[in-house]
């Protein structure tokens, strides 16, 4: 009955998550955007700011290594059908995590149904069809395919899985190969992409068409072309105010060198006041990046726009042992780079790219 619960539970979440979708803005720099600004990318077409933070370029055998920290502006999508929807956070409020940022990652939509065997018994979960995947590269941007995959398990009738190949309708020619429940991508560079499935991070590599191979593995080592004994950069921490994120790798004189991100306690709510669309606040602390420190004590310093205090709700008050001052939207307001040079995002209620 408890295996049964959690399938349940499962199926529904994922049912909530992919049928919206095609409700997010197109964020990173899709295929054909028209981007401007600078070092901010921002998207003309939908209003998306893309922001790249360098931790490491590094060169290597056939391809580079290459790891960027990168944000994007567009964290709140509507969900439900039209007239009641309600506020919903993208994953990793607009952060990209740690692999996903080597190699991006395959989500999809799992439905489970009842099948029967032989002898005419129902079991449910037996059958499990797979669709609506998409690939989320390094970038940011989601690439989405058609078709779907199945995995029938024994004792059902016609057990075993479905293969889908397909390719990505946006021009970037990606590939998907999937079978049942596991898939991996295509570049049309040549590049094979064992990504992490419905997560940002865990363990994945990218083999080049040379053979040539970045990986990483499940404790945050990531290691490049040149060995794969020997890590070239290692991501540690929980990404909280008490265990910050860090980015440690050997600098070319032989010393350790460092990036940390640092954390605030922050509470995270709407106020957009969009007919339709239902407020949304978070009921927990939401640590959210405050400041990335570098191995000479200078640091990126990022604040967040705060909570709009116009109706239908009033102002937001800040949960206990979280940023007291008020409550932010989680879209970036300010960030302030270790040269003193800032960028300031003017946000309005609602950028209409999230309506």
């Amino acid at each position: 009955m408890i295996r049964l619960f959690r399938l349940v539970v499962l199926m529904l979440l994922w049912v909530v998550t992919s049928n919206n979708i095609n409700a997010q803005v197109q964020t990173g720099t899709p295929p054909f955007s028209s981007v401007g600004g600078g070092p901010d990318a921002i998207d003309l077409g939908n209003l998306n700011i893309h922001i790249s933070i360098p931790i490491l370029h590094k060169p290597g055998r056939g391809t580079n290594f290459t790891y960027d920290l990168s944000y994007d502006s567009s964290v709140w999508y509507p969900v439900g059908s039209s007239g009641n929807q309600v506020w919903t956070p993208v994953y990793n409020w607009g952060w990209r995590g740690s692999t996903e940022v080597a190699t991006g990652y395959i989500s999809y939509t799992m439905l489970s149904y009842v099948c029967l065997d032989s002898h005419g018994t129902k079991y449910f979960g037996g059958r499990t069809t797979y669709n609506n995947w998409v690939y989320h590269d390094a970038f940011g941007t989601s690439h989405g395919f058609s078709g779907q995959t199945q995995e029938i398990m024994y004792p059902c009738i016609n057990s075993g899985d479905t293969s889908l190949t397909a390719t990505t309708g946006d021009g970037a020619g990606i590939q998907l190969q999937a079978t049942g429940g596991s898939g991996y991508v295509l570049t049309k560079e040549g590049r094979n992409l064992n990504a992490p499935i419905n997560s940002g991070t865990g363990a994945s590599s990218a083999i080049d068409r040379n053979g040539n191979e970045l990986t990483v593995d499940s404790s945050g080592d990531f290691y490049d072309t040149l060995s794969a004994t020997t890590p070239v950069l290692t991501v540690t921490g929980s990404g909280t105010p008490t265990s910050p994120t860090k980015f440690t790798y050997t600098a070319p004189s032989g010393g350790s060198v460092y990036f940390q991100a640092n954390y605030t306690n922050y509470t995270v709510a709407t106020n957009f006041g969009i007919s339709g669309i239902s407020e949304t606040k978070i009921s927990s602390a939401v640590p959210l990046i405050s400041s990335i420190g570098l191995s000479d004590g200078s640091q990126y310093t990022i604040t967040y726009e705060a909570t709009p205090s116009n109706p239908p709700t009033g102002q937001c008050s800040p949960l206990s042992g979280t940023y007291s001052a008020n409550c932010v939207t989680g879209r970036i307001a300010s960030i302030t780079y270790p040269t003193g040079g800032t960028i300031s995002v003017s946000v309005r209620s609602v950028h209409l790219d999230e309506v």
